[in-house]
């Protein structure tokens, strides 16, 4: 004679878990942050996004820094310093990488070299990058480059409620490589 087994709820919910486990170890991750201070007064209101560092020993983090109705964009090195272009120690030079193709502009090298500036014309033409690709890469030198991932750059800026940018080219130059 052959006996029943009895079932136990035990299974159905093991198996929910391994599929909750599948669908949070497959979604992405959303590496931007904002933060805003509201001062009551609209002209001294700031707001910050950035794309962190993942580890500060030898990483970089991106910030753009909307205040006094005026958007800014830094780059800051943890482990690296910009290398100096052409002799001059206020500049460095800088590439965004994207699908092959190098776009090459001069930054604003601070102080002590660690942070830099993006002028204007970078500045929108970072943007510009991270709102129509997937990945782009910052390019110092050899050995000081970074990848950023652009998923959910779009609705995070906007959130910067920063007035749109006077320069941002529709299909910037690109050199291929």
């Amino acid at each position: 004679m052959h006996q029943k087994r009895p079932t136990s709820g035990f299974t159905p919910l093991l198996l929910t878990l391994a599929i909750l486990v599948c669908c949070i170890g497959c979604s992405r991750t959303d590496s931007w942050r904002n933060s805003s201070i509201k001062t009551g007064n609209k002209e001294f209101d700031s707001s910050k996004l950035i794309y962190p560092a993942s580890n500060y020993t030898h990483d970089f983090q991106l910030e753009f820094l909307y205040s006094e109705n005026s958007l800014k964009g830094y780059i800051n090195l943890y482990s690296n310093k910009a290398p100096i272009h052409a002799d001059d120690s206020e500049l460095a030079m800088l590439k965004f990488i994207v699908n092959g193709n190098r776009y090459e502009t001069i930054v604003d090298r601070l102080s002590g070299g660690q942070r830099v500036r993006l002028p204007a014309d970078a500045l929108a033409l970072l943007i510009n990058l991270l709102e129509k690709h997937s990945e782009v890469t910052v390019f110092f030198k050899e050995g000081v480059k970074f990848n950023i991932s652009t998923y959910s750059f779009k609705n995070h800026f906007k959130s910067l409620k920063a007035k749109p940018l006077l320069f941002i080219p529709n299909d910037p130059i690109g050199i291929a490589l």
